[in-house]
């Protein structure tokens, strides 16, 4: 929902929250791997978190600003209405 408009709006923003995408995505596949008992585990469960945590800052502090100031407020409410439909079809 969001990343096509951010595409639209900003490319290089798109491409900067794929890439810290794909990173956790094969930070969680190692952890997936691993003993959850090892140190290697805790080490990587820190860095792995860390990486979640910045990549929704990044989220929230520059995708969120960017649709707020490219999109109109029913466009918005839209995406909005359209999240809430995707959290009920998965719950």
């Amino acid at each position: 929902m969001v990343r096509p408009e951010i595409e639209r709006i900003d490319g290089t923003e798109a491409a900067a929250r794929d890439a810290e995408e794909t990173k956790a995505e094969a930070m969680l596949a190692r952890l997936q791997a691993l003993d959850v008992d090892s140190a290697e585990f805790t080490k990587m469960f820190a860095t792995f978190r860390s990486a979640v945590l910045t990549h929704a800052r990044h989220e929230e502090a520059e995708e969120h600003t960017k649709l707020e100031a490219n999109l109109d407020a029913e466009r918005l409410v839209d995406m909005g209405d359209d999240f809430v439909q995707a959290e009920e079809e998965v719950s």
